[in-house]
């Protein structure tokens, strides 16, 4: 694979503004959640911090995550097909109840859409050479969740 100076020199520009920001600031663990539509169904927490609250502190935090997905999967009897752009919006609020506890309370509001990100991520894998994974041969921007198991639809979530 041929590398054009162009991506070389914009690269290089990315890591040095990302050791600039590491230098300048400590580095802690950022809010972050598994995305996928037919994980979230099991309320899993999401990666974040351990620090807890101080104690008679309230925190307040409003987060705005948004994920992509493209996967396709089969054997002889299943097939599970996802494509879309999932969007979650969480107000979340924490009280410090003593020096070990905390009371917390997540509201979110999730929708899943048809990808609007799709070209910049196919251009995204076209800059850095990494593969497409057959995501250029299907339709763009489509909300498509499926599974499907000897031949009967157990999901199957459309725009």
């Amino acid at each position: 694979m041929k590398v054009s100076s162009r991506r070389i020199a914009i690269f290089s520009l990315f890591l040095l503004q990302v050791a600039h920001i590491s230098h300048a600031s400590e580095i802690q663990p950022f809010h972050t959640r598994n995305l996928q539509p037919v994980v979230q169904i099991f309320g899993l927490p999401p990666a974040e911090g351990g620090a807890l609250v101080p104690e008679g502190k309230t925190e307040a935090r409003l987060i705005f995550e948004a994920g992509s997905h493209f996967s396709i999967s089969s054997n002889a009897t299943e097939l599970a097909f996802f494509d879309g752009e999932t969007y979650r919006t969480t107000i979340s609020l924490r009280h410090g109840i003593s020096k070990l506890w905390e009371l917390g309370v997540d509201i979110p509001m999730v929708g899943h859409h048809g990808g609007a990100f799709d070209s910049f991520i196919e251009g995204w894998h076209e800059f850095f050479g990494m593969g497409q994974g057959s995501r250029d041969r299907h339709e763009r921007d489509r909300l498509l969740i499926v599974y499907r198991k000897d031949d009967t639809n157990k999901l199957d979530h459309r725009d």
